[in-house]
Parts: C-alpha cells; sequence; structure tokens
C-alpha cells in the first residue's frame, strides 16, 4: 500500500514536472508556487520514506540549488531555473543525482542541438518559431532540460534503481 502511495505521488510530480517544462517553454518563467508545491512534494515523498533518507536528500537539493545559484550568478540561467534546482535535488536524493546529472546533460545537448538546428531553418510550425526565437534571445526554457532529466531519474528511485 506505502509503494502505491509513493508511486502516486511520483506519478503527480512527473506530471507536475511537464506542466512546469511548458510553461517555462511558452513564458520563460518559473512561478515560486510552483516550486513550492514541488517542495512540498518532496517532503511528502520522504514521509511515504519514513524520512530515512531526509539528510543525503537536503543535500542533493542544497548541492544541486549551490550549482543552480552560482549559474545564475553567471547570468548562464535565469532564478526561476536556478530555485527548481532544490526540490529537484530533494526529489531525486543522493542516489539518484549520477542518473540525473546523465540525463541532464544528454537533454541539454539535445536542446542546444535543436536551437542551433532551428535558428538555421526558416520552417514556420511553432516549436521551430520558438526555438529560433530562443537562438535569437539567447533565453533558454531550461525546465524543458530539467524535467526531462529528472523524470526518468525520479521512477528510477522510486523503483529502487537508482
Amino acid at each position: 500500500m506505502l509503494f502505491a502511495a509513493h508511486l502516486a505521488v511520483t506519478v503527480l510530480v512527473a506530471a507536475l514536472l511537464v506542466w512546469t517544462a511548458c510553461y517555462d517553454w511558452r513564458h520563460l518563467k518559473i512561478r515560486n508556487t510552483t516550486v513550492m508545491v514541488f517542495v512540498g512534494l518532496a517532503v511528502l515523498l520522504m514521509a511515504l520514506r519514513g524520512f530515512a533518507t531526509w539528510q543525503s536528500d537536503l543535500a542533493a537539493g542544497a548541492l544541486l540549488f549551490v550549482i543552480g545559484f552560482g549559474a545564475w550568478m553567471l547570468r548562464a540561467m535565469g532564478g526561476g531555473d536556478a530555485k527548481l534546482f532544490l526540490p529537484l535535488g530533494l526529489l531525486l536524493g543522493m542516489t539518484a543525482l549520477s542518473p540525473f546529472s546523465m540525463f541532464f546533460l544528454l537533454s541539454s545537448v539535445l536542446m542546444l542541438v535543436a536551437i542551433r538546428w532551428a535558428g538555421r531553418r526558416r520552417r514556420s510550425n511553432p516549436v521551430a518559431r520558438r526555438l529560433r526565437m530562443m537562438a535569437l534571445t539567447r533565453q533558454v526554457p531550461y525546465a524543458v532540460p530539467m524535467a526531462a532529466a529528472t523524470i526518468p531519474a525520479l521512477f528510477l528511485r522510486a523503483f529502487g534503481l537508482a
């Protein structure tokens, strides 16, 4: 029964991550309320695990937040993206940071390739137009690769594979 509740919350987190990525894609903004909802869901998942890993979850959240804060200070990403790293670290914990890192690298490279490719094309579909705008303005919705990396790592953790 506890595993079913854990899995249901994990699916809810994944759905919210997809919504956040779509919202960031369209508006280049991650709301503070969204970040706080993720923090609440992370605490709920910790409670469902009996708070057995809260120290490593908090350490992972702090580590990712420091990385995000550094990227924000260097103006490599927006403040919302930097703030989103904290709850993602809380959700993933130290055990899933390795797969998250690999998925994040892969999804970031794919996003960069798509932006570069679309910047050279003249297609008029909405995705290509948005990617072209990113190439021109250099404003990238990092929630997209963050969500693409977090969702599989989150399920690896839920099933005890990470």
